[in-house]
This record gives structure tokens, sequence and C-alpha cells, in this order.
């Protein structure tokens, strides 16, 4: 029988997701509802995310913007999002892994946990000769608001204009 849905997304997989935000932790999105609140009203709840995501009509609430310290004394502003969207996040990471993960070259790790990653050193050690290879991470979203505290830049990115974030 061929589903009345465009997106073949099993419930399984929203049930998993929830799972892992549920473990991940985390607090209140825009919405102010926690994960306890979340899980009064659980089974609709998930339902709605896999009816909205199944049919291609899911749209993300706003983000709650929160400035975290920094160690040297700025600010940088988070993103949180509610947690029926890390949920469908989760949805769709589970979702798109499988398919897009063999792709990849063995050996990248981009938008992999850091804790992930460092399983990384062995294969480092296994292509070099050298005696302790070392892991290089990136944060590569702040990149371009910080070019030009870099020691003589290139000339190209001195002048190009930092990727902003916007308010949503």
């Amino acid at each position: 029988m061929k589903s009345a849905k465009p997106y073949d997304i099993p419930k399984a997989l929203v049930w998993d997701a929830y799972l892992a935000v549920k473990a991940s932790g985390g607090g209140p999105g825009i919405d102010g509802l926690c994960m306890d609140e979340f899980e009064q009203n659980l089974k609709d709840r998930l339902y709605k995310i896999w009816n909205r995501l199944s049919s291609g009509s899911y749209l993300p609430a706003p983000v709650k913007q929160v400035d975290i310290g920094k160690a040297d004394g700025g600010t940088r502003t988070l993103g949180i999002p509610t947690i029926e969207d890390r949920i469908a996040q989760a949805v769709a990471k589970l979702y798109l892994e499988p398919i897009l993960e063999p792709h990849f070259h063995e050996d990248s790790y981009g938008g992999c946990d850091l804790d992930l990653m460092f399983g990384f050193s062995g294969v480092l050690a296994s292509r070099t000769d050298r005696a302790s290879p070392k892991i290089v991470a990136t944060d590569l979203g702040s990149a371009s608001t910080n070019v030009d505290s870099i020691q003589s830049p290139h000339p190209c990115l001195s002048s190009a204009s930092p990727i902003g974030t916007s308010a949503v």
C-alpha cells in the first residue's frame, strides 16, 4: 500500500529522536516548555512532530537567544530551540546520516561530536610516521567574526564581510 504521506518517516525514528533529546538534557526554548511538561502529552506531541515531518509541513519555532560569557570577558549568543524542534532536528539527523555518511571519505569527521573524533588519533597515527599525532579541532562558526584578530591575515580574508548571525 502506498503511503499518503510524501515522506516515509517511521514513527520509531521519532521515538528514537525523542529518547536522544531527553538523554542530552537542555533547557526550554522560546515556548518555555521543559521536558517534564513536554512529556505530559507525549504521545500527541510526538505524533504531531511525525505528522508534520512526514507531510512536509513542519515549520520550526523561533529560536530563543541567550548570551553566555566567554573566558575573555566577552559574550556569545546561543540559540536554544524548543524541545519539539530539537526532536525534529534529531529525526532529520537519524534519517539522513545513514543515507549520506557512506558518501564521505573514511577520514572525514566533519560535524561529529568531539569525543567521536578523538578516535581519529588512531587513524592519524596509522597514516603518519610521527610519534605523537595531533588533532586539530576548529570552530568555523565564529571564524569569520574573528578574521581581524589573526596576525597578518590574507588580504582576501581581512576584507571579507563576516557572516553575521541575525535574530530569527
